[in-house]
């Protein structure tokens, strides 16, 4: 179900092609292989998530960020 979601995900980034001049087509999964390159999308969305809650741990409580996170 995840890579369903992964390759959802890029080929909304990626776009479709122009496959003539009036004409485009959503790409295919052989064709998101290569763009993808072995990266798992949600890992990544995951692990910055992680970082990002890592920032917001260290700010200082006065700031809106930190207020809004407690």
């Amino acid at each position: 179900m995840i890579r369903i979601i992964e390759r959802q995900i890029v080929r909304t980034i990626s776009g479709p092609l122009r496959t003539g001049e009036d004409t485009w087509r959503i790409r295919s999964n052989a064709e998101l292989d290569p763009l993808m390159n072995g990266i798992h999308i949600v890992r990544i969305i995951t692990v910055r998530m992680i970082r990002r809650l890592g920032h917001i741990q260290i700010m200082d409580s006065s700031t809106i960020v930190k207020e809004s996170y407690d």
